[in-house]
């Protein structure tokens, strides 16, 4: 939910403290997405980070706020996560000719 509503938004054209005003939900979800705050607030920033390509920025992240996770986690998620939506990495075989 947290990721879905992190998008408001931009669909919107409004801020996110806006959107929130009009919303009754979960403490934890408003100030992850208000404040970056929490354990939902730490995984939304590292999402951020990680589509951004920041990945200086998520080691820190994971050192700093998601001690619970490692980087082999996170890349097994990430290739489960791109698997599921059918978007991956094929190679072809190809022949290779040593004539010139």
């Amino acid at each position: 939910m947290v990721g879905v509503m992190s998008l408001m938004p931009a669909l919107m054209g409004v801020p996110i403290a806006e959107i929130l005003e009009s919303l009754d939900m979960a403490s934890d979800v408003h100030d992850a997405l208000e404040h970056g705050a929490g354990a939902l607030g730490a995984l939304l920033v590292f999402a951020e980070r990680l589509q951004d390509g920041d990945i200086d920025g998520c080691h820190a992240l994971l050192l700093a706020r998601l001690p619970c996770l490692d980087e082999q986690s996170v890349n097994a998620s990430a290739a489960h996560a791109l698997a599921w939506a059918g978007i991956g990495v094929r190679f072809e075989h190809t022949e290779i000719s040593s004539e010139v």
